[in-house]
């Protein structure tokens, strides 16, 4: 190593180690400590530049995607969309009397009048 490595750049190496060693990602690393990702892998950088730790290269960064992509278009599952538990709510009718009336489309304008035409016979 050509040039001295700062306290940063020390602190930054240790976490860089000790991501390899946990098997994790730098960035999940840093982010499980609450260290600010921009600045550590500026700091990894210039650890790369001095020749602290080695630089990932375009094989290395290919064989980590490969890692991850699904092997074959089988490897994709089946989503079905289940409609909503509950309906919404178009239409809600308050009585005075406390009870509601929830429809999940408008009602007939027929039942409506039936409805409140039955409601203050009801009430007297």
């Amino acid at each position: 190593m050509a040039e001295a490595l700062s306290k940063r750049e020390q602190t930054c190496l240790q976490h860089v180690k000790q991501a390899e060693e946990l098997g994790v990602s730098f960035a999940e690393f840093c982010r499980s400590f609450d260290l600010n990702v921009n600045t550590c892998y500026t700091i990894r950088r210039s650890l790369v530049r001095k020749g602290a730790i080695a630089s990932r290269t375009k094989a290395d960064e290919k064989e980590a995607v490969k890692e991850f992509s699904p092997a074959t278009p089988a490897s994709f599952a089946q989503v079905r969309i289940a409609p909503p538990a509950a309906p919404e709510v178009i239409c809600r009718v308050l009585h005075p009397r406390g009870w509601v009336i929830e429809c999940a489309s408008w009602p007939e304008g027929s039942w409506l009048a039936a409805l409140f035409g039955a409601g203050e016979h009801a009430a007297s």
